[in-house]
């Protein structure tokens, strides 16, 4: 009867170091799990990883470039800064020329010589039908 009592003691002891284990396991795992939100919060925060956070950077074209990579890119730094190109409702300037403006800051070498020849210098009739919206010109029209 005493080696009976014995060994259930020694099980007691045995099961209450399992225990005992078992919660610093659980510990730790609690501690890691709060040290990778830190770690999160700061990547979070830090300047460098908010691109996709705080703004899309001014898209630029130059000659070469591809036309709707550009276009693509163009139309959603416009919508980040908050740009719409149909709001010709508020004073001037109008949602219109804010993005001529816009797409000539874009522009760069060749394709900022054309653009300042054929638009910006004089009254490009094909674009400014397609932007005025009354359907006169469109870019199939504009292309040929």
């Amino acid at each position: 009867m005493i080696g009976n009592m014995a060994r259930k003691q020694a099980r007691i002891g045995e099961l209450l170091h399992e225990k005992f284990v078992f919660q610093l396991v659980i510990r730790q795992r609690d501690q890691n799990i709060l040290n990778l939100q830190g770690q999160i919060l700061a990547l979070q925060n830090n300047p460098p990883n908010q691109i996709n956070i705080t703004g899309i950077p001014q898209p630029f074209f130059d000659w070469d470039d591809s036309i709707p990579d550009f276009l693509a890119k163009l139309r959603l730094y416009l919508q980040n800064q908050g740009v719409d190109l149909a709001d010709n409702v508020g004073g001037p300037p109008t949602g219109r020329e804010v993005t001529i403006r816009y797409l000539r800051g874009c522009m760069k070498g060749r394709a900022l010589e054309w653009f300042d020849e054929e638009i910006t210098t004089k009254q490009n009739w094909e674009l400014a039908n397609l932007l005025d919206n009354t359907g006169q010109a469109n870019l199939v029209a504009v292309n040929g």
